[in-house]
């Protein structure tokens, strides 16, 4: 049965509304690792024509959600255990330094920012929405990047925590409830609004280092 995508809207390019409609998919289980699929099929859910989600699935394929097969389609990809470690170890050399310049350097505007992100997680926790707090805890770690008023670090972990979404590599509602994957973040928040760039640093380590610990013990259960 071919995934129900949603269709594209004028405002962005259509390669960018099919990446992001694909990538939804991905994410939510709609699209599943292992399963095939035609350009052509793709493009008609999604009501546009063959080129933009051609370009859509070469991006995808560029950082490892999906695999192009000559004459037979699109397969989504499976993380296993040592890609999870691989990613993880990616975003702890990105998010680590990064989160230690956030916490020394953010304006009170861009803390009451990460504040609300963080807020929004609780709230979602707080009535069982996983899909809104998985927006929340997105939200909240790039604005933390954000700081560092580098746009090409938020797009590189961005596609990072993608690849960990491809197959819901996520421990919410599995490993942890949703109040403790939003109390998780507690220790980072308090940090940047204390303006202490180490005690961040050391907090974003234990959280990414925790999760990922989590994660890769979901494959083994």
């Amino acid at each position: 049965m071919p995934p129900k995508l949603q269709r594209v809207r004028a405002q962005q390019s259509l390669t960018e509304q099919a990446h992001s409609a694909l990538r939804n998919a991905i994410a939510s289980g709609q699209m599943r690792p292992g399963e095939m699929h035609s350009v052509a099929e793709l493009a008609l859910q999604l009501g546009v024509s063959r080129t933009p989600v051609r370009e859509a699935v070469l991006q995808l394929a560029r950082i490892g959600m999906v695999e192009v097969r000559r004459n037979q389609g699109v397969v989504v990809l499976a993380r296993t255990e040592e890609d999870v470690a691989r990613i993880y170890q990616l975003r702890l050399w990105l998010e680590v330094p990064a989160v230690e310049i956030a916490a020394s350097t953010a304006s009170p505007a861009q803390k009451e920012q990460i504040r609300k992100a963080y807020s929004q997680m609780l709230s979602a926790a707080e009535i069982g929405d996983q899909s809104r707090l998985e927006h929340a805890d997105t939200q909240f770690h790039s604005l933390i990047l954000n700081v560092t008023d580098n746009p090409r670090l938020v797009s590189v972990v961005r596609e990072l925590r993608d690849l960990l979404m491809s197959r819901n590599q996520t421990t919410t509602g599995k490993s942890q409830s949703l109040l403790e994957v939003a109390h998780d973040h507690d220790d980072i928040l308090a940090a940047i609004e204390n303006g202490d760039g180490p005690a961040a640093a050391a907090c974003m380590r234990v959280h990414l280092e925790t999760t990922c610990d989590r994660v890769i013990t979901l494959f083994r259960d």
